[in-house]
């Protein structure tokens, strides 16, 4: 197929009517099919990045269950054992057990907090257990602990979710929140969850020192670029607003599958 373009001028007289044209055609064929291969090649990169997503997603699960299986059985019986060698220890050899102010049982609690930490942030278990709403609170809760930010969660009309969506939802809200950490100087951001007819409606706002429009260009702006990817696998969109010294805020619109 030929796709051709061109540029017309008609002449009249004095009565206006058409007396006759002039035009040029170019042929824009391999213009066309150039556009057509971006194109396809960006629903290509798109696939493969909300393919990539969903795998490292399930192996991130796989990793935090071995961990928190595995390891954490591993140090439980461990701390089993040194509980039961303290308890029979004499009272001349009661520093046998302990490095420096710590003792061994309480460097294998230090050890276990830290393996359920790296656990829950690749694959947050409550979120399989209780769902997107809980892992959501417990997310603000750490955030709060973590930076020292006020985080307030609002929840309306929360729906059900299928769990890639739940994921993705999540991850959003999560990367949300580590842009604000890093980037915002913020002290309160406001978390909100609500459904509206059919869409459910993530927003994440802040009230740090904004953005100007070359700050969403370049390496910083990375993590927006995680969050619509993942809007879009979700068949949603993502919309920013924020302008320096007014904070920013982020709305990502999902559509809900019926049930």
């Amino acid at each position: 197929m030929m796709w051709v373009e061109g540029d017309y001028m008609c002449f009249y007289d004095a009565a206006g009517r058409i007396t006759g044209h002039f035009g040029i055609q170019r042929d824009v064929s391999d213009r066309v099919k150039a556009l057509e291969e971006l194109e396809q090649s960006r629903a290509e990169l798109r696939a493969l990045a909300a393919r990539l997503q969903a795998t490292r997603e399930e192996e991130r699960t796989r990793i935090a269950r071995e961990i928190h299986d595995e390891l954490g059985q591993a140090l439980t019986a461990l701390k089993l054992d040194v509980a039961w060698l303290e308890s029979r220890q004499s009272r001349t050899d009661s520093g046998i057990f302990r490095l420096g102010d710590a003792s061994l049982a309480d460097r294998v609690d230090q050890t276990m907090q830290i393996v359920r930490r790296i656990a829950s942030e690749l694959r947050p278990s409550v979120l399989d257990q209780l769902g997107l709403e809980a892992a959501i609170e417990s997310l603000v809760r750490e955030t709060t602990q973590r930076t020292g930010i006020a985080v307030i969660f609002h929840a309306d009309d929360f729906p059900r979710l299928p769990d890639e969506i739940a994921s993705h939802a999540f991850r959003i809200i999560q990367e949300a929140l580590t842009n604000v950490a890093r980037h915002s100087q913020a002290t309160r951001v406001d978390v909100s969850v609500r459904r509206v007819g059919g869409v459910i409606i993530l927003g994440v706002e802040d009230n740090g020192v904004g953005f100007t429009p070359q700050s969403l260009s370049g390496l910083s702006s990375l993590g927006l670029v995680g969050i619509r990817e993942r809007a879009l696998a979700c068949g949603g969109t993502l919309m920013i607003r924020g302008e320096p010294g007014r904070g920013t805020g982020i709305a990502v619109t999902i559509p809900v599958p019926k049930p």
